[in-house]
């Protein structure tokens, strides 16, 4: 199980990819034992991860944004990429479809924009861990 194997690293603090006030609210729950089962990955893998190492919080990261698809495009571009950026869209085929792309593209905008908070917070649960 993943968390099992997560869990050896002892962490100190777990994010997620939900907002904030979703993230207290639904881990709460958890914690309560009243969050009906769910096959979602923070539920499966965030909650659980949190719950094993006995946090009494998760931090929900995620922002809403726009991706910036011109810079993506033009380093594509930049770099002979320009097949595969428009191989990932060739898949699409309905509005829901752009939508879950747009909302993924989106989340690794997020996850890129906080890296340095993320990597702030690994490093600091690495270093209590390790003393």
């Amino acid at each position: 199980m993943a968390s099992e194997a997560l869990a050896k690293f002892r962490p100190t603090r777990v994010a997620v990819e939900w907002p904030a006030d979703l993230t207290r609210e639904r881990y709460a729950k958890v914690l309560a034992g009243t969050l009906p089962p769910s096959r979602n990955e923070v539920v499966q893998v965030g909650f659980r991860l949190a719950q094993r190492v006995g946090l009494k919080e998760v931090n929900g990261i995620d922002v809403a944004g726009e991706f910036p698809y011109e810079a993506v495009a033009a380093f594509a571009k930049a770099h002979g990429q320009e097949g595969l950026l428009a191989g990932s869209y060739r898949s699409v085929t309905s509005e829901e479809d752009a939508a879950f792309v747009g909302e993924r593209l989106r989340t690794v905008t997020n996850v890129r924009n906080n890296l340095p908070s993320i990597g702030r917070m690994l490093v600091a649960g690495l270093t209590q861990s390790s003393t």
